[in-house]
């Protein structure tokens, strides 16, 4: 069995060591520090394979770090050049990345991903974002309502999933305008929830002259 010291390198790191024993310590530190980061991310790993939650816990939370919203983005196949998806949204930072891994565990659908990074931390998220699978978390918070104003905003968010269901997007570019104007609205008291960019408010002001236009042509 090879020995440390056994080759020229070797020999050379330990006559540094002796001739510099703080060069012993720090080396001796920086082990420590790697050993409690494995320990720490072995933590965390079972901390997520053990993380069960349950339904009153889940109301609280998502009372305080729950978001409903409305993505909103230009699609040249879509009926008016402009798609619309619900999303429910958990964000938290990584070092409490089990509690998503419990939501999802929970609900049996959605998945959790990198929301942002930054030089310090990262922060990630879950997120349900299909119609199919978002009907798990409508009929969780039916049965189980929120308590704050997160409440308004969860029955705003149902009303246009229910819309989305009967197709009314598909059906009328006024229709259309009418589910987007409900997400721009799902926040309460007052401003928005729906995930828009430029092009995308460009194209909605289109829409709108269309609507006008064949108003006027009837």
């Amino acid at each position: 069995m090879r020995r440390h010291g056994d080759n020229q390198q070797g020999r050379l790191q330990n006559i540094q060591f002796l001739k510099n024993p703080q060069r012993l310590y720090v080396w001796e530190f920086l082990s420590t520090k790697e050993q409690i980061k494995k320990q720490e991310e072995s933590t965390n790993i079972q901390t997520i394979m053990s993380t069960q939650l349950e339904s009153l816990w889940i109301v609280g939370f998502v009372d305080g770090e729950g978001c409903f919203n409305l993505d909103v983005h230009c699609h040249k196949t879509a009926f008016g050049g402009i798609q619309v998806q619900l999303e429910f949204v958990v964000v938290q930072h990584e070092r409490d990345i089990q509690v998503l891994h419990g939501l999802k565990d929970y609900f049996g659908v959605g998945s959790v991903t990198v929301n942002r990074k930054d030089e310090t931390s990262t922060r990630y998220q879950y997120r349900v974002k299909s119609q199919e699978k978002l009907a798990t978390i409508i009929q969780f918070f039916q049965d189980h309502p929120l308590k704050t104003k997160k409440h308004i905003e969860f029955k705003r968010f149902r009303k246009i999933y229910l819309r989305l269901e009967e197709g009314e997007h598909l059906q009328s570019k006024a229709k259309l305008l009418e589910i987007i104007d409900l997400g721009a609205n799902l926040r309460y008291p007052s401003g928005t929830r729906i995930r828009e960019n430029s092009k995308v408010r460009q194209k909605i002001a289109e829409l709108r002259q269309e609507v006008q236009n064949d108003l006027l042509n009837e």
